[in-house]
């Protein structure tokens, strides 16, 4: 982040957990009236939390989960038994990112943008191939333009009580980003990313019941086709 004002940092201590903490409340109940306390559970404790700060103070954090470590939050959703059960991914190439939260008046400034490019970074570096994140009705059109696609129906969060669209972003989808013009496009070409894209491209899409398999092209093909 060469000349950057904005410095990242994954939380090693309890007290930047604090800080990750801190901005989550802020965003999801101070915000938008959430019961903040019916949303701790335990997934910080085996996951990844990234921060990102500007002059020595926090101004965002996103949470990044890997399966080998347990269950995602809300599971069920995002229906990986069917990938699972045909043998495509093990738990420890599926990921999830969660806890999205940035101050108010570093919105639209490139923050989410550069929490997310380093979080592909780190997810390709550990041979993940698939990233699951619940959207907003109000994110739906930046997580796309990132290059993550629609994998099932929208569902109402059982405890935020809300609307959100699970997408899936293939860390591999190297065509995909540039046909969009993703921030990620360019990433998607270094030697991680193309270990990556050699993963999305040996495994099937989980059988239709009474049917074959598709291949991993026609795979790609679907997600987006469910809109």
């Amino acid at each position: 982040m060469k000349d950057s004002p904005y410095a990242l940092k994954w939380v090693e201590t309890a007290a930047e957990l604090a800080k990750a903490r801190s901005l989550r409340r802020a965003a999801f109940e101070e915000e938008l009236g959430h019961d903040y306390g019916a949303m701790l559970d335990d997934l910080d404790e085996r996951s990844l939390v990234l921060l990102c700060s500007h002059a020595g103070r926090t101004i965002g954090t996103v949470r990044l989960s890997i399966r080998d470590g347990g269950p995602l939050e809300d599971e069920a959703q995002l229906r990986l038994d069917g990938w699972r059960d045909a043998g495509c991914f093990a738990d420890h190439e599926i990921a999830q990112c969660t806890r999205l939260a940035i101050v108010p008046e570093f919105r639209a400034r490139g923050v989410s943008t550069l929490l997310m490019t380093h979080l592909y970074l780190e997810v390709v570096k550990r041979g993940v191939s698939l990233v699951f994140i619940d959207a907003s009705v109000e994110l739906l059109s930046y997580y796309t333009r990132l290059g993550f696609r629609r994998f099932c129906p929208t569902y109402r969060h059982p405890i935020l009580d809300r609307d959100y669209i699970p997408l899936v972003l293939f860390t591999g989808d190297a065509q995909h980003f540039q046909s969009i013009g993703s921030r990620l496009r360019r990433l998607a070409e270094r030697d991680d990313a193309c270990r990556a894209r050699a993963a999305l491209e040996r495994v099937s899409a989980p059988p239709e019941r009474g049917g074959a398999s598709s291949g991993p092209a026609q795979r790609a093909q679907m997600v987006p086709a469910r809109w």
